[in-house]
């Protein structure tokens, strides 16, 4: 269409604060789309033991969390992360398109390094993740550009 914006804004600025990710989206009257977010520990021991065979934990979660705030009508959703150290997150929203099909409609990626100024290393994220350590290697994805 002609009046097709990209990148899309119809998707949530996504930042870590402490043990928590929060999403926030501004001019927002409402979402009914599921977020994934999917949660990798740094050792894999750390997952409940029917995720282990994933490699990760499923954490989605749907409208419930997501709150209204306010005149300008910015929805907000918080989510505590686990406690173990985490090595990566993968998060975003997504849309069914059938029984057993879905499609990200954005979707983000944390990975978490420590920054010891000799170069990256991997690390553990302890519950604060920004206590002594940086992100790399954020990437966004949305669907592809209208052609």
């Amino acid at each position: 269409p002609t009046n097709a914006r990209w990148p899309p804004r119809d998707r949530f600025d996504v930042s870590l604060d402490g043990s928590w990710i929060i999403y926030v989206k501004t001019r927002c009257t409402g979402d009914r789309r599921r977020f994934f977010l999917h949660v990798t520990p740094k050792d894999g021991a750390d997952l409940p033991a029917h995720r282990r065979e994933h490699g990760f934990e499923n954490l989605d979660f749907g409208l419930s969390p997501v709150m209204s705030v306010g005149a300008a009508r910015c929805c907000i959703a918080a989510r505590k992360l686990p406690a173990y150290p985490i090595a990566s997150i993968r998060t975003g929203q997504f849309e069914k398109e059938g029984p057993n099909e879905h499609r990200n409609v954005w979707m983000e990626e944390f990975r978490f390094v420590e920054d010891n100024g000799a170069g990256e290393q991997e690390a553990d994220l302890d519950p604060n993740p920004l206590s002594s350590f940086s992100v790399s290697g954020v990437r966004r994805t949305d669907p592809q550009p209208p052609l």
